[in-house]
This record gives C-alpha cells, structure tokens and sequence, in this order.
C-alpha cells in the first residue's frame, strides 16, 4: 500500500468521529477526535471539487481542498448539506469503506485470473 492509500484511509477513517444526526464532531472538545471528524468530513464534502496532494519530509500526505474548501462554513447547515451519506451502520461498521476496499481487492484478483469474487464479511469488520 502507498503512503498516500494509508493517508485516504485515515481520513476515511474518521467517520468514526462524525456525528451524522448533530452534523457536528462527536467529541469536539478533543482535538486528536475532532481532527479525524474533520479531515472525513473535508474528504466528502459535497461542494469540494478539487484537491492537491503533496508530500511533506517524505513522511506525511498534505491535502489541500480548494473550490470550495471542506468544512467551510463551520455550521451544522453546511454539513446538512454537504456531508451526504453517513456510511457507519449500527455496528459501527463503514459499510462504504468496505465497498470500496472490496473493489480493491476483487480488481486485483481479476488481474490474476482469479474468478472468485470476495464478499465482504460484516461480523469479521466489527471485530476489527
């Protein structure tokens, strides 16, 4: 995995931290939560149409998102808007994480000539 997959992933991951029924951050009084809250929330937010990677000491993926910049303004009528699906299931699973990463997986294995498709299995993903 590329240094930039682990970076999408953490972002990703931060839905976690996003509270689709208050459109807010679960735990804004904690920084290290509210930062994951946000930095999903910048990845899917609606009326962002553009973005620049860079790669910061060889260690750290930078996003920018310009046109309109994720998160702005800080309001819980702007994330209504522009924060569409909340992908957590009542497990605490993200189903869309799951979708995208079986893609992943099942692409790769068309590559190999491997005819079985993987499904994805939810039980095992709340484990984890």
């Amino acid at each position: 995995m590329a240094i930039s997959d682990d970076a999408t992933d953490w972002w990703y991951d931060g839905a976690k931290e996003f509270d689709p029924a208050t459109h807010a951050p679960k735990s804004p009084a904690d920084p290290v939560k509210k930062k994951r809250s946000d930095a999903y929330t910048r990845l899917v937010w609606a009326s962002s149409t553009t973005v620049g990677f860079g790669i910061s000491s060889g260690r750290f993926v930078v996003a920018w998102f310009c046109k309109t910049k994720g998160n702005d303004p800080y309001t819980p009528a702007a994330f209504t808007t522009n924060v569409k699906k909340n992908c957590i299931n009542a497990d605490k699973v993200n189903d869309c994480f799951n979708a995208l990463n079986l893609k992943k997986v099942n692409e790769i294995r068309e590559w190999h000539e491997v005819k079985a498709k993987m499904t994805t299995n939810t039980a095992a993903a709340k484990v984890l």
